[in-house]
């Protein structure tokens, strides 16, 4: 998700899974270089400028809990199966 030369993603992947702090450039309207590093209690990346100035971003890397549809009906199938089966009184044959 990051603007990254597709060159160096893999040794960025690798060195950040080990704990490092990676210094890069960032190619988006100019390329500036970046530090990236892992902060595992907000289970995010820090970036920061080489100056140790964060620098905000709109993503998580955690997953997202994916919400069930609210407008599910149930089939004719579902319908009848969630009736109670009644004893049936009367005289058998």
């Amino acid at each position: 998700m990051l603007p990254v030369d597709d060159m160096d993603k893999n040794g960025i992947l690798t060195r950040l899974l080990r704990g490092d702090i990676c210094t890069t450039t960032l190619y988006g309207l100019e390329p500036m270089q970046v530090n990236i590093s892992v902060d595992l209690t907000a289970k995010a990346l820090k970036i920061t400028t080489p100056d140790g100035q964060s620098i905000p971003y709109n993503f998580r890397l955690e997953p997202q809990k994916q919400q069930p549809p609210h407008n599910i009906h149930p089939g004719k199938w579902e319908q009848r199966s969630s009736k109670k089966n009644k004893k049936r009184k009367g005289r058998g044959i």
